[in-house]
């Protein structure tokens, strides 16, 4: 066990029609069912979207942070090599952590 961690952060933007705080729950709930470790959020933007003249969603935009793991990724590949991850990035369940690379358009 390293006496020492390492976080890794990304960028999400979790919305609600009822209220800042219920949008931030839905995005770290979201968030949380596709990487493990998730220990913190940070807000950048608050926005919203009008309806007729009312607020119609509100949309927060977060960096939610977790710990990487020892020996494992912290994301969670359903048993294929590789998966979709947020941000056009790519996780290869052949290698260990960090194993994320950018996808380029064909």
């Amino acid at each position: 066990m390293s006496d020492h961690h390492i976080y890794k952060k990304i960028e999400i933007v979790g919305s609600s029609r009822t209220s800042v705080d219920e949008a931030i729950q839905n995005g770290i709930a979201e968030a949380s069912k596709t990487l493990r470790n998730v220990e913190w959020f940070e807000v950048g933007e608050i926005r919203g979207h009008v309806e007729n003249g009312k607020v119609g969603h509100y949309q927060v935009t977060m960096k939610v942070g977790f710990r990487l793991a020892e020996s494992c990724s912290p994301f969670r590949p359903p048993g294929s090599q590789c998966d979709q991850l947020p941000g056009g990035l790519r996780f290869s369940s052949r290698r260990r952590c960090l194993a994320a690379t950018a996808l380029v358009a064909p």
